[in-house]
């Protein structure tokens, strides 16, 4: 049963050198205190069939010499039994515990710990709500407060040392995105810094003046190179424009039947424009 158990047990220990010369030692001091048991059991069941003259000869072989006095032989013979089997009982137990503090110590080294990851998120250097970050090779997604901060704890199931964070915004018209590496030591105090893209989108609708007619087919240049369109059959535009969001630009209205005006407009979605009929 033992040896059967031992066997099973092989490919555990095999895994740390330490425990592999453990399970050697329990299993060598087991064989050999087991085979002086079985060769005093064997000895004290044949002694009686030796000659008298030869028992104190074999025993002194087997076991040293005995006791001048206070016991007769057969008496020192099973003594010395229960100490091998005593000695055996100990071996077992104190290889058992250590065998176990092993198990737990790795059981401990080898349970995942958590890393904290914590900071802030900025766009163009003030605080972003609502950004959404991610840990490459973690699932979930976490999401800023209004101040922009952040705060969550991951199992630290990665091998590397360090985290690979992505952090996307998709309040504005143009999806933000920033990939970052940093250090696990380092998760719990991030600043992560987000730039706006240079391209946003410019909208609204022209109307006619005094009557609040939609222009169907005018066209928006906006100055210095920066983006034009027209509007759609119920005189709604939207085009790419290079700024940043609400920045104020100047463009230039046109259509054959009515007048050509140059006016101001902000990178939004909320712009509107009159013009005035040709006389």
């Amino acid at each position: 049963m033992f040896l059967e158990k031992a066997l099973q047990a092989l490919g555990v220990a095999a895994q740390h050198p330490l425990a592999l010369g453990m399970y050697v030692l329990v299993i060598v001091s087991w064989l050999v205190i087991s085979l002086r048991v079985k060769r005093h059991r064997a000895l004290l069941r044949r002694l009686d069939a030796l000659p008298e003259k030869d028992r104190l000869k074999a025993l002194e072989l087997e076991i040293g010499p005995l006791p001048k006095k206070g016991i007769n032989a057969e008496q020192w013979l099973r003594a010395r039994e229960q100490v091998f089997k005593l000695a055996r009982l100990g071996i077992l137990c104190v290889a058992a515990i250590i065998i176990l503090s092993l198990a737990v110590f790795y059981f401990l080294q080898a349970a995942p710990k958590s890393v904290v990851v914590a900071g802030q998120v900025t766009l163009d250097n003030r605080p972003l709500e609502n950004a959404t970050i991610t840990v490459v090779g973690v699932a979930g997604e976490w999401t800023t407060d209004r101040n922009g901060a952040f705060h969550f704890q991951i199992a630290d199931l990665l091998k590397s040392d360090s985290l690979t964070l992505t952090v996307v915004d998709t309040t504005g018209y143009e999806a933000v995105r920033l990939d970052t590496t940093v250090a696990k030591n380092a998760a719990a105090a991030l600043l992560l810094k987000l730039t706006a893209p240079s391209t946003h989108f410019i909208a609204g609708r022209v109307l006619e003046e005094g009557t609040g007619n939609f222009i169907a087919g005018a066209e928006i240049v906006l100055e210095g190179n920066r983006g034009s369109g027209t509007t759609d059959a119920r005189g709604y535009f939207r085009f790419a424009a290079r700024g940043k969001r609400f920045e104020a630009v100047k463009a230039i209205f046109s259509h054959p039947n009515y007048q050509t005006s140059r006016r101001g407009l902000t990178i939004s979605e909320d712009n509107q424009i009159s013009l005035g009929r040709k006389p």
